[in-house]
């Protein structure tokens, strides 16, 4: 789901870090490790750096503490393909009042400089409510290889700056994105319709599959619209479901193409920009989004 405005872009890499044994001092979890949750792990302040041993855990994690590192293992930290770390739930955001608290991992405004690293985040629930598996609602977040599962509103981004990398975003409803990526899914399907007004949405430089409706993309509905106020573009984009000249009036063929520098206004320090080199995507989940995506809002 997108909160007020966002622009957003994904990007596809790979890179080598350590995420196949803990890192030196860290806090683990899972059978071999110290803690049989995150959430326990994360009582302990020893140290900022976790690493998950491969398993699956159950659990609802709220990280409240700045500067927090999550490493799941991994036999090939390159790519979201190969985590062998799992935190799911079932909660609907129905049953828990909102959005938000239904999240399988929740990154609390306090929360500044938080990393994930190849971790698989699951909210199980599927029709019938939106339900989160990841939700951010502070700067300076970074994802990289994280897989993301569910079935409406799978990722929420609130507040602050966000960076996603090499990951996966699999759900039925409500996605938007990319930049260097490829667009595969099953059916026809379009790009994007708005949810709200003052929706921001660019394509970029992207393999567009042969299922985007030539319209390219949908009014939220014949009664309402919501089409007055949004910027739906697209830049550079290849593939069968590129731009037709059947797309929708309220669409932007654009001339040139955004940055990340455009759209994080130049604050790039914190992100793992060697997860912008040797661009490959290893395997696709269906129907997805690969890759990177960073936002603001």
């Amino acid at each position: 789901m997108l909160s007020k405005v966002l622009i957003s872009f994904l990007l596809a890499g790979t890179l080598s870090l350590c995420a196949s044994s803990p890192p030196t001092g860290s806090i683990t979890v899972g059978p071999e490790g110290q803690y049989p949750t995150l959430s326990a792990a994360l009582t302990d302040i020893s140290s900022n750096v976790y690493f998950i041993y491969g398993t699956i855990i159950n659990e609802r994690v709220v990280i409240t503490r700045p500067n927090i590192t999550v490493y799941g293992q991994t036999s090939d930290e390159s790519t979201y393909a190969e985590n062998l770390a799992t935190i799911y739930n079932n909660i609907p955001a129905s049953a828990a009042g909102s959005g938000e608290a239904s999240a399988t991992v929740s990154i609390h405004p306090s929360a500044t400089d938080v990393k994930l690293y190849n971790l698989n985040i699951v909210n199980t629930y599927g029709r019938g409510s939106q339900a989160i598996a990841l939700s951010i609602n502070s700067t300076r977040f970074g994802a990289y290889g994280v897989n993301l599962t569910g079935y409406q509103d799978t990722l929420l981004t609130m507040n602050g700056l966000h960076f996603f990398s090499k990951g996966c975003i699999n759900g039925a409803v409500d996605f938007y994105v990319i930049d260097q990526s490829n667009i595969i899914g099953a059916g026809k399907q379009y790009l994007g319709r708005p949810w709200r007004s003052y929706a921001r949405v660019v394509f970029q430089n992207s393999v567009l599959g042969s299922q985007i409706q030539p319209a390219g993309w949908s009014e939220w509905a014949v009664a309402s619209p919501e089409t007055d106020n949004i910027f739906y573009g697209e830049y550079n984009n290849t593939g069968p479901g590129a731009w037709d000249i059947a797309r929708v009036s309220f669409a932007t063929n654009m001339t040139e193409g955004l940055t990340m520098d455009t759209v994080f206004g130049g604050s790039t320090s914190w992100v793992e920009t060697d997860f912008l080199q040797n661009i490959h995507v290893k395997r696709s989940c269906l129907p997805t989004i690969t890759g990177i995506l960073y936002s603001i809002h």
